[in-house]
């Protein structure tokens, strides 16, 4: 999934959680999602492209084990919700979109990242560095649903900007 789409999904997703904590039109709150729906991406695909540390763009930062441990140390040590929910909330979501299009195929094996370090990683496919990631970019169903995603994402965003932060409709100013 691209960058757009895993802000896109997270957003629409994790909004009615955020929104049991009170923190669905937090700014703090919103920026800690976005980072969230993106960390796993910023840290693996450098290890494994640049740095060459991982073998794969998905793996420690997509584990579903390594989100857990996140989770108990987010907690202990943040000891915020206002970041620390809608930080670990945007990285479940990175995850469910990364899963998302290997499973509509059937491809199980590829989805093993989940469970790394206790499964192998699947083969890489293309992981080659971020410059050439993008120049993958073309437009397919999977990308204009990404697109799609987003712009969905963020109508929603600047409907409830709209009904939050606009002058109280019962407010009637007075003609002298």
């Amino acid at each position: 999934m691209w960058p757009w789409g895993h802000l896109g999904l997270g957003y629409l997703l994790a909004v009615p959680l955020l929104a049991r904590f009170g923190l669905e039109d937090d700014y703090v709150a919103l920026a800690a999602l976005a980072v969230g729906t993106q960390l796993p991406d910023l840290v693996d695909k450098p290890l494994a492209w640049t740095f060459d540390v991982m073998p794969y763009g998905r793996a420690a930062m997509h584990s579903l084990l390594v989100l857990g441990v996140a989770s108990v140390l987010v907690s202990a040590v943040l000891r915020s919700v206002r970041v620390g929910v809608p930080l670990l909330a945007g990285w479940a979501t990175h995850l469910v979109g990364d899963v998302v299009y290997p499973l509509a195929d059937g491809a199980v094996g590829d989805v093993t990242f989940l469970a790394w370090p206790l499964l192998a990683l699947p083969e890489p496919a293309g992981d080659h560095g971020i410059l050439a990631y993008f120049r993958t970019l073309s437009l397919t169903g999977e990308t204009a649903l990404e697109v799609g995603l987003f712009a969905l994402a963020a109508g929603v965003f600047l409907v409830r900007e709209w009904r939050t932060r606009r002058p109280s409709a019962g407010i009637v100013e007075r003609a002298d």
